[in-house]
């Protein structure tokens, strides 16, 4: 409880603040916030920009809650428009440290897993839709350069979402990223955590996102391949 108090306090006032000075100088703001704003109950995805958010995990209460942050700030300051909420999934790419990205870090247990007599649960229930920095870093740019070209921000979208469309389990990543490097995993066990709802642990299980505000904005929404990215950086493989 005190984390969760402690990381509230953390991320929504500055949010608000930030957002609130902003919008009284006129100044662009792009938000970035995250899929896990939707419950990703079965059944309901794809969610579009408007879809009803219904965060089940704290991560994603934290985030809605900046989003209304921004979006009230720049209506109370009547500059509708100026700032952008954009939801991205799980991203990965370029890291400094594995532990940056909840899909780099999987490079980890593929090692790990080597080891003899290490068991590793992985999740395979949950749906991913692991999304590059750099895809991400673009599209930021467009969004800019049209909030930069457009006269009148009001004609503007509040909320638009990027999203690649590759898409796995956990488990299912550590299969591909096992077999580029050609090595086991039978250490690493498929995990099925539906009973972890019993003890209060709620996970969304698909929460993909519509890119279609981002298509009529005419930004580019292609991505590169998950498989051929980590193909492509062996360096990101390494112990």
């Amino acid at each position: 409880m005190l984390f969760k108090t402690l990381t509230s306090i953390a991320k929504a006032p500055p949010t608000d603040k930030l957002a609130t000075i902003c919008a009284a100088q006129n100044i662009s703001l792009i938000y970035i916030s995250t899929d896990y704003v939707f419950s990703g109950i079965q059944g309901e995805a794809p969610y579009d920009a408007d879809s009803t958010r219904k965060p089940t995990n704290f991560y994603g209460e934290t985030k809605s809650k900046g989003e209304d942050s921004v979006i009230r700030a720049y209506q109370r300051a009547d500059g509708t428009g100026w700032g952008i909420v954009l939801r991205v999934p799980v991203l990965y790419g370029d890291v400094e440290f594995n532990q940056e990205s909840a899909i780099n870090v999987l490079v980890e247990s593929i090692w790990k897993a080597q080891e003899d007599g290490v068991i590793i649960p992985m999740d395979h229930w949950a749906i991913r839709y692991p999304t590059n920095t750099e895809d991400v870093a673009r599209v930021v740019e467009g969004i800019a350069l049209k909030m930069i070209s457009t006269p009148d921000k009001s004609k503007l979208p509040t909320k638009v979402q990027f999203t690649s469309e590759d898409h796995f389990t956990k488990y299912e990543i550590c299969q591909l990223l096992a077999r580029i490097l050609d090595l086991p995993i039978n250490n690493i066990k498929a995990h099925f955590p539906d009973h972890d709802t019993c003890r209060g642990i709620q996970r969304p299980y698909d929460c993909h996102l519509s890119t279609k505000g981002l298509l009529d904005l005419g930004i580019d929404v292609s991505t590169v391949d998950f498989e051929e990215w980590w193909r492509c950086h062996p360096s990101a493989l390494k112990k």
